[in-house]
């Protein structure tokens, strides 16, 4: 949850900001934009320092990082340097904090049970995204984002840090040595044609989920769902991605990757089906529904699909890996849906076009089981004290 404190609080402030850069919407969307692409870059960097000094020393330094770039925004009066030390503290803060670290925690304390922990961990910035606007809208009004910024800033050092340090335990499978040279200790991962697969059914589906976060809302509203409705959707997508999360993991755990794999594209494939044949608000929130199942079991069954087919000591190297490399495939996905409704005046063919994509990715059989890695692991071991 607290890597995600600025991801679900960053659009409240943002009205705020605008007007005291006076600057666009356009521009503060490329500072998120710029936060994004950051954290993509810095993945496989953060996923060699997760591998070599291990979570715990990564999550605290990341807290300490953290806090620093929220000071150092409320002390800055021009746009440049907001959209700079944004992009550089936040886009590698709230990765080195957010799931990537906490997956690759997890991943060395759990084997057997290791889906349903992955499930219930990501669950949490699930949580955040539901409880985090409401209270930065009251702290947007109370006492501006500035203030704002530096009460998140405390809460880092005061709260965030002692707890890692408390409570956050090294496990002993994470001091194995990689080799000091990044590159040789890349040179295994991007030979393998498992992780290429894994590279190209996750950012179709994160590219497909990313496109449609951006546009569902005007689709909806365009078909003559009012506004309040068309919010009631996106929320039911987002309780239902909530709830399946652990029932992902829950299944990757019983049946596998593979199987995991073609259930959650067909699924999709659904859910783009659904989508395309739904014009009135009850269809629609029923695709909603099957939309937010569809999709919001693709982090546990990444990190999940990647443990198992990589040795726990480069788990993190490969999930970083996998986070950059599937950037131009996401963004391909973004820039598709813009330009087929251009052409079209609709989102109808976007959502034929990905159901289409997603039934042959579950004939393809991208994606295949490998077994536990170590079956002496633990099933209820903890990584915390």
């Amino acid at each position: 949850m607290s890597a995600s404190v600025y991801m679900h609080s960053g659009n409240v402030f943002a009205s705020e900001q605008i007007v005291a850069f006076d600057i666009s919407r356009t521009e503060m969307s490329l500072a998120f934009t710029g936060v994004y692409v950051v954290g993509a870059f810095f993945a496989p960097v953060l996923g060699y320092l997760l591998d070599r000094y291990g979570a715990r020393n990564v999550m605290l330094l990341a807290s300490i990082w953290f806090a620093m770039g929220f000071l150092a925004l409320t002390h800055i009066d021009s746009f440049l340097p907001f959209a700079v030390v944004l992009a550089l503290f936040v886009g590698t803060g709230q990765s080195a904090l957010g799931q990537r670290a906490a997956s690759q925690l997890l991943v060395h304390h759990f084997d057997r049970r290791r889906g349903m922990a992955l499930g219930i961990m990501i669950t949490g910035a699930s949580v955040a995204g539901i409880v985090t606007p409401p209270i930065a809208v009251y702290l947007l009004e109370s006492m501006g984002w500035r203030d704002a910024y530096e009460l998140f800033a405390l809460i880092y050092l005061i709260f965030v840090l002692p707890l890692i340090a408390i409570i956050v335990r090294a496990h002993p499978r994470s001091a194995a040595t990689v080799p000091a040279s990044i590159l040789e200790a890349y040179g295994t991962i991007v030979v393998t044609k498992t992780f290429w697969r894994a590279v190209l059914l996750f950012g179709l589906i994160e590219g497909v989920y990313v496109a449609l976060n951006g546009h569902l809302f005007l689709h909806y509203t365009e078909l003559g769902v009012d506004s309040y409705r068309a919010a009631a959707i996106l929320s039911a997508t987002s309780g239902a991605a909530l709830l399946c999360k652990p029932i992902t993991g829950w299944f990757i755990d019983r049946a596998g990757t593979a199987r995991a794999t073609l259930v959650v594209t067909t699924a999709c494939a659904a859910a783009m089906g659904a989508l395309a044949i739904s014009s009135t608000y009850v269809p629609l929130l029923v695709s909603g529904v099957l939309l937010g199942f569809a999709f919001g079991g693709i982090i546990p069954l990444q990190a999940t699909t990647l443990s198992r087919h990589f040795d726990t000591k480069e788990f993190g190297r490969a999930y970083g890996s996998l986070r950059l490399c599937t950037l131009p495939i996401a963004g391909g996905c973004v820039v598709f849906v813009g330009w087929l409704y251009e052409k079209t005046d609709s989102y109808v063919p976007s959502f034929v076009a990905f159901a289409v994509v997603f039934l042959l990715a579950s004939g393809m059989k991208l994606m295949t089981s490998a077994p536990p890695l170590s079956r002496a692991a633990s099933a209820g071991k903890t990584a915390f004290q």
